[in-house]
């Protein structure tokens, strides 16, 4: 049975991320520096939501099945995260930014920036059943957490002493990095949150509490940019505890609209499924938006970056919907 309230915080969540990657290369000592920092500041929580909802959807379940529905998701976003890092480097190859067939095997192994979630999503899902079995009380093979907790960090360390950065090896063992494991936190911490009554006096305490944490963290990532001579965004760590109390509050407030009968009609639950198709593709209608010039270069910065998000927002949720009914590309989404 869908769920209104999640659908709503994956859209949020969503929408939120591409907001963050409109400003964040506009980020320079200009007039609009504050009002950039306070919008990549207020909108960190927005990547940990996700792994909320997947501790919701996964770790409150009775069951929870390694072969049929873990393993499964984490090659599904292995084999995501190459087949569009490939998609992206072929935008690289268009523009002859790649010489080497060496660069071409390291580029393709790195990823474009934004692809990082899918690796980290990924180490999250393989702890799922860790978490779960200690949350349900379920008997877990002892096989199993010794090769996650143990000889992962093992391979992943010796990798790093046997192998030169430049190798193949340990780039691949660095884009899957063993402190992604650590969101698994996030997931349990969504999975209990879930698991209690969220009074309704939240609906209205969320709001506040998460704009005063985006006013300090914002103020505090300023003055130490303005300390530094530089943009330093010293609270965007997604483990930061100002992002913590971000996530946690848009979290509860979407939860209090829980058990809520589900609106008629296919709008939210196709905007929900588009979430991810629409991470995957949005810096992609960036660089297009920019190439094209599209907007002009002397437009006012804040202008320019409320009509490039705009029309992120307004033909990537379209466009993945539409891609996600043919059959195969449905399949990459």
């Amino acid at each position: 049975m869908r769920r209104t309230e999640l659908d709503l915080c994956r859209i949020t969540a969503c929408i939120s991320v591409i907001l963050i990657h409109t400003v964040s290369g506009s980020f320079s000592f200009t007039d609009h520096f504050s009002a950039a920092m306070f919008l990549a500041s207020a909108l960190r929580g927005a990547v940990p939501l996700f792994f909320m909802i997947s501790g919701i959807l996964f770790l409150r379940r009775e069951e929870l099945d390694l072969k049929k529905t873990v393993l499964p998701r984490a090659l599904r976003l292995t084999a995501l995260y190459f087949i569009w890092s490939a998609i992206y480097l072929l935008g690289r190859l268009a523009v002859g930014q790649v010489s080497t067939a060496d660069d071409l095997l390291g580029l393709w192994i790195q990823g474009h920036y934004h692809l990082w979630f899918l690796p980290a999503m990924v180490m999250c899902t393989l702890a799922l059943p860790l978490a779960h079995s200690v949350l349900h009380g379920k008997k877990l093979d002892p096989v199993y957490p010794l090769l996650l907790i143990l000889a992962y960090p093992v391979l992943y360390t010796t990798v790093g002493f046997c192998f030169s950065p430049d190798s193949k090896l340990f780039q691949l063992t660095r884009v899957f990095y063993r402190d992604f494991f650590l969101y698994v936190g996030y997931a349990i911490w969504g999975a209990w949150l879930d698991a209690h009554p969220m009074p309704k006096m939240l609906r209205w305490i969320a709001p506040p509490v998460w704009l005063l944490v985006s006013v300090l963290a914002a103020a505090v990532n300023i003055e130490s940019s303005m300390m530094k001579g530089y943009v330093d965004g010293m609270l965007f760590d997604y483990f930061s505890v100002t992002t913590f109390l971000q996530a946690s509050a848009m979290l509860c407030f979407f939860l209090t609209w829980k058990d809520r009968p589900a609106p008629s009609g296919k709008l939210l639950p196709a905007l929900s499924d588009a979430t991810l198709g629409v991470y995957l593709v949005h810096p992609m209608l960036i660089g297009i938006v920019e190439k094209t010039g599209l907007l002009p270069e002397n437009m006012d910065l804040l202008l320019r970056l409320l009509l490039l998000f705009l029309i992120l927002v307004a033909t990537s949720f379209p466009l993945v919907m539409l891609a996600k009914k043919i059959p195969f590309i449905r399949k990459l989404m």
